[in-house]
């Protein structure tokens, strides 16, 4: 219940705030009720002999440093994602049909790397080899992106 509420009112607040205002009292209240009752389930999580996310696992460094990489890792292929589309759209014209079209073989990149290439190799090479691996082709594949202009 202080999970599932607190991310909803957080949710509300950061999605409403561009419209309502962030100064605005029903943001903020949803804001700072949302913040107080994702740090009561923190409080509570901690206490709990039996957590139902056990957040002592933070504690340990690898498993807190994987994390973090791993969700820097998702933001940047999510934001690529969403603004590849935004951009063939937005500034290149192209329709939603189009625009699907064209970003379509990223998905048969993704499926491909994610569920016959991984698999494979992974026994063979290791995860970290396999990590070090996506990590630079998503630092390639950011690296040619910055270069897109409105002619490209």
């Amino acid at each position: 219940m202080l999970s599932g509420s607190g991310l909803a009112l957080g949710l509300y607040a950061l999605t409403s705030g561009p419209r309502e205002g962030w100064a605005s009292v029903s943001i903020l209240a949803t804001g700072l009720g949302g913040l107080a009752l994702l740090a009561a389930f923190v409080v509570h999580e901690l206490r709990t002999t039996d957590p139902l996310l056990d957040l002592r696992l933070f504690s340990n460094r690898l498993f807190r440093s994987c994390n973090l990489t791993l969700t820097f890792t998702f933001a940047a292929f999510l934001a690529v994602l969403f603004a590849v589309p935004l951009y063939l759209q937005q500034a290149r014209g192209y329709s939603a049909w189009e625009s699907g079209l064209t970003t379509f073989p990223e998905a048969l990149g993704v499926l491909t790397a994610s569920q016959l290439l991984s698999g494979r190799y992974y026994a063979r090479v290791g995860p970290r080899r396999l990590i070090l691996a996506g990590l630079l082709t998503l630092a390639v594949v950011a690296a040619t992106l910055s270069t897109v202009d409105g002619t490209t």
